[in-house]
C-alpha cells in the first residue's frame, strides 16, 4: 500500500481495512519518533470499545491523531499523547481505528509485547510525577528569565557594585588578596 495523504486515512482504513504510515509529530515520544516509525492501523471490530493503554487513531477536525487512551467512560475517553500536557475527551464516533504494531528500522512492536504493557503503565503511571517535573523546570526557566533581566538592567544601569578596593583586583581581571 502506497503512504496515504492525512485527509485519506479514514477511506484507506475503509477500504483496504488498516492503514500503514509514517507517524507525524512529537506528542507519542519517546515511543513513536517522528518520520522515523512506520505505524500499522486498524479499524476496531464493530462493538469492541478501546481500554486503557490503547493508541486509536482519532479525528479533531479536519486533522487526525494518535494518542494513549487513558481513561474509558460511557461514550468517550480521556486521551493523552505520551509527551502530552493536556488531556482530550474524546467520543467514541471521533476513533477510526487502533495502532495493532509499529516499527522502527528491523526492529517490530506490538500491543501484545509485555515490555510494551510495561512501559505503558509506568508511563501512564508516572504521569504525576512528570507533570511536577515539567512544572518544576518551567518554574526554574522563569526564575532564570526574571534574574537575567535584573541583571541586565542592574548592569546597563551601572549598580552591580564596585570591584573592590585598590590593589585587589589584577590586572588580568582575577581577583587577589592583598596581604
Amino acid at each position: 500500500m502506497s503512504a496515504a495523504e492525512p485527509r485519506d486515512f479514514a477511506d484507506v482504513l475503509a477500504r483496504e481495512g488498516m492503514l500503514v504510515t509514517t507517524t507525524m509529530g512529537v506528542s507519542m515520544r519517546p515511543m513513536l519518533r517522528e518520520g522515523r516509525d512506520v505505524i500499522v492501523i486498524r479499524p476496531l471490530p464493530h462493538g469492541e470499545r478501546l481500554r486503557v493503554g490503547d493508541v486509536p487513531l482519532y479525528r479533531v477536525g479536519d486533522r487526525y491523531v494518535l494518542h494513549r487512551v487513558i481513561g474509558v467512560h460511557d461514550g468517550w475517553y480521556a486521551i493523552r499523547g505520551d509527551n502530552c500536557v493536556a488531556t482530550e475527551r474524546v467520543s467514541d464516533a471521533q476513533v477510526l481505528g487502533r495502532l495493532e504494531e509499529w516499527y522502527r528500522g528491523e526492529r517490530h512492536g506490538s500491543p501484545a509485547d509485555p515490555l510494551y504493557r510495561c512501559y505503558w503503565r509506568l508511563w501512564v503511571g508516572s504521569w504525576p510525577m512528570r507533570r511536577v517535573a515539567r512544572r518544576a523546570r518551567a518554574l526554574a526557566g522563569r526564575v532564570k528569565r526574571l534574574l537575567m533581566r535584573t541583571v541586565g538592567k542592574a548592569e546597563k544601569n551601572g549598580t552591580t557594585g564596585a570591584a573592590g578596593t585598590a590593589g585587589e583586583s589584577g590586572m588580568n581581571g582575577t581577583s587577589r588578596r592583598l596581604r
